[in-house]
């Protein structure tokens, strides 16, 4: 797979010294948090640049760019080979769209945001890029989140397709604090990315107009549902879709259908 610029990545080495405030390797419990809900994934290569594909190229001078991140197993080229972009095509939208080889390793080994920043959203904006929107998929999700939480500005709109957006215990102690307006997420390490991200979500609904819009859909019997129905509580309802389904690609081409007949103007 080739990177954004036509050429392959160069092999990274994990640099386990290295932790980057939200983007710093996640401490020892989150890891095998990480590893348990997505176990695989350690094996494939990590590189600089990231890997990504051109999933769609329009011929318009500055379109709006739709970032790609996969799911855990899934690959730069997914949301194209399980037909989410004739999904755009139906509906006259013609923005770019770029998946990025977003794997776990990237996540595991804290350079994620990292990655992204440097090798795929500034590039793109210096490109002529003014629009970027993130789209991702269940593990994808969360790294749209956490880069959305980090660089708002950078970021035109989020889409999130069964998101993982956390372990249940946070969730938990939120709901025990009687709801993100009451909880207190304390002092916070740079490696939680979790309370970082929850954090930053508590101040979704005052701050809206300075960060970019969240539009979630998932299925009603998807296992993430813990954090999605706790999430959407925070969402303007036409910014939610919840279909029948599972954690799988038809009920999230069902659920990306729905979005974007809502969201379709946005994106031209």
């Amino acid at each position: 797979m080739l990177t954004h610029n036509g050429h392959r990545g160069t092999p990274l080495m994990a640099d386990r010294s290295r932790r980057p405030s939200f983007g710093r390797a996640p401490g020892f419990f989150l890891l095998l948090v990480i590893l348990t809900v997505f176990p695989g994934g350690c094996a494939r290569p990590l590189t600089v640049p990231i890997e990504t594909a051109r999933l769609y190229s329009s011929e318009q001078a500055h379109p709006v760019l739709l970032v790609y991140l996969p799911g855990n197993g899934d690959a730069a080229d997914s949301l194209k080979r399980h037909g989410l972009v004739s999904l755009l095509h139906d509906r006259n939208i013609s923005a770019d769209i770029l998946g990025v080889n977003a794997h776990l390793g990237y996540y595991q080994n804290g350079s994620i945001i990292e990655r992204l920043k440097q090798d795929v959203i500034d590039p793109a904006k210096k490109r002529g890029y003014d629009r970027i929107w993130l789209v991702g998929n269940s593990l994808g999700a969360y790294g749209s989140l956490i880069y959305a939480a980090r660089y708002p500005a950078d970021i035109s709109g989020v889409v999130l397709l069964g998101a993982y957006a956390g372990e249940r215990g946070i969730i938990r102690e939120i709901e025990r604090a009687g709801g993100l307006r009451t909880w207190d997420p304390g002092t916070i390490e740079t490696k939680d990315w979790d309370r970082q991200l929850w954090s930053w979500l508590k101040q979704y609904e005052s701050r809206n107009r300075s960060y970019p819009p969240l539009y979630l859909g998932y299925g009603r019997w998807d296992r993430f549902t813990y954090a999605q129905d706790f999430l959407a509580t925070l969402l303007p309802g036409d910014r939610v879709v919840v279909v029948p389904g599972g954690h799988d690609w038809p009920t999230w081409k069902k659920a990306w259908g729905l979005l974007l007949d809502r969201m379709a103007s946005s994106l031209k």
